[in-house]
């Protein structure tokens, strides 16, 4: 191609000005809902979203595997926002000719000092650095881009006190950071590409985003208010993973059919509940095996490493917080398992990885991933993040799925659980999958039998 300033890697339609999301907060399942935020506040800006790369259940600029080794290639696509993959705009940026303008934005939560909100401009530090967190690297200066910082300095946008508390409170701030990327004004303030204050003004090609926000600021309507002209996005919902994942996930489905899914997320839970959530769910168990007779099998996702206590947890997040009490819990739930769950059998991912048939696609990475480390690679070893990936994707197929009450306010002495955005999104798959199934005349094997069923401290059987 001409590589001139018209050379651009965008599909028909879309803009050349980009936002990345060079570093998102929080773990994967949240991190969608962050980068869908991101993809409205890019549509709402005239901009096409850059898809970060991912790895270790997290989505930055700074890992090397590309958006597509966890989601479909197009899942933001589907719902309306436009996007390149970081690949294609990294070629961009060594190909376009001037270098590319770029200015680094923080969104970060609200702070004691701004009731009101604030935006602050940083025009004396290094324009790569985020503000306030000067060793948080976005990935994106020389030599990983050509992207020229020197021209814009960095910007700090902070919500007002309280803004969550209502969803007016929520998009009326979304709307406020649409404005201030818009202005002139503000514009003009950060620019330093000239001394001048009568210099004009231009935006720069790209906006490099260190965002952590927990809350949705964003909606499809504010996207049509802002921009009437682009077609409203879809609401959200969780991407559809790469295909090597589902069909993973359906093999291993298969093999243990007809069978219950448990997903308990330990973390943050009252150590003192451990124990006797364990042994209401060992009566919840024996409850649903009298039940439906056929289950054989009990599949167990959770953050706890459970195939190797002295090993790595499976929530990067849990294992700071792991204590004795976790462990003892475990080793009851394990012995008193083999004892009290007849009928039944016990397993994880880790067992049944070398049980199933692996797609072509996987065996091949894993193969490569062995002879490069000269031992045996497992898919927790090619990446961290794949086993709760793929955890997610086998508790969508199973015929019953069983989570911890999430106990709340009064009844948190109850609680087996924490409120989870991961349960959530398997919940939600479920939910869609027995729609499905409603409408059809016929049953067959490997339906659900239920959305979710819970157990708490007192007993089994509060669904």
């Amino acid at each position: 191609p001409d590589l001139d300033d018209d050379y651009c890697p965008t599909r028909p339609g879309a803009p050349c000005a980009f936002l990345v999301p060079a570093w998102l907060g929080e773990q994967e399942t949240k991190a969608q809902m962050h980068l869908y935020q991101l993809g409205l506040l890019a549509l709402s800006l005239n901009r096409t979203l850059v898809l970060p790369n991912v790895a270790k259940s997290r989505l930055s600029c700074c890992y090397h595997n590309p958006f597509s080794f966890y989601y479909a290639a197009d899942a933001l696509d589907q719902l309306g926002v436009r996007t390149i993959s970081q690949a294609e705009f990294v070629e961009w940026s060594e190909k376009r000719d001037p270098a590319p303008s770029a200015q680094v934005v923080s969104m970060v939560g609200a702070k004691a000092t701004y009731l009101a909100g604030a935006i602050e401009i940083d025009s004396a530090s290094d324009p790569t650095l985020v503000p306030n967190k000067p060793t948080r690297n976005l990935c994106l200066k020389a030599p990983k881009t050509r992207l020229d910082f020197s021209g814009h300095s960095p910007l700090a946008i902070y919500p007002p006190e309280g803004y969550h508390r209502s969803e007016a409170g929520r998009l009326g701030f979304g709307e406020s950071v649409v404005n201030t990327l818009s202005s002139p004004e503000v514009g003009g303030k950060s620019s330093r590409a000239s001394a001048s204050r009568d210099a004009p003004y231009e935006l720069p090609n790209v906006l490099a985003f260190n965002y952590e926000l927990r809350f949705p600021i964003m909606a499809p309507s504010v996207v049509s208010l802002v921009l009437p002209s682009v077609p409203p996005p879809l609401p959200f919902a969780h991407f559809p993973y790469s295909p090597v994942w589902t069909d993973l996930a359906s093999n291993v489905a298969a093999s243990l059919s007809p069978f219950i899914a448990i997903h308990w997320r330990t973390e943050t839970l009252a150590p003192p509940n451990l124990a006797p959530c364990a042994s209401s769910l060992l009566r919840k168990l024996s409850l649903l095996k009298s039940r439906y007779p056929s289950i054989k099998n009990v599949y167990l996702a959770t953050d706890y490493p459970i195939e190797d206590p002295s090993g790595i947890a499976h929530s990067g997040t849990f294992a700071k917080v792991v204590t004795e009490q976790h462990h003892q819990a475990f080793r009851a739930f394990l012995k008193s398992f083999e004892k009290e769950a007849k009928g039944l059998s016990l397993t994880t991912f880790a067992r049944e990885q070398g049980r199933v048939v692996l797609p072509d696609a996987l065996r091949e990475a894993l193969a490569t991933a062995s002879a490069e480390a000269g031992k045996p690679v497992g898919l927790g070893e090619l990446d961290a993040g794949l086993m709760g990936i793929v955890d997610k994707a086998v508790a969508m197929r199973a015929e019953v799925f069983l989570t911890g009450f999430a106990g709340v306010g009064k009844e948190a002495a109850l609680g087996c659980a924490k409120v989870s955005s991961f349960t959530s999104q398997i919940i939600e798959a479920r939910q869609a999958r027995i729609g499905e199934q409603s409408a059809k005349e016929d049953q067959v094997r490997g339906e659900l039998w239920n959305d979710v069923s819970r157990w708490s401290v007192k007993g089994p059987d509060d669904d």
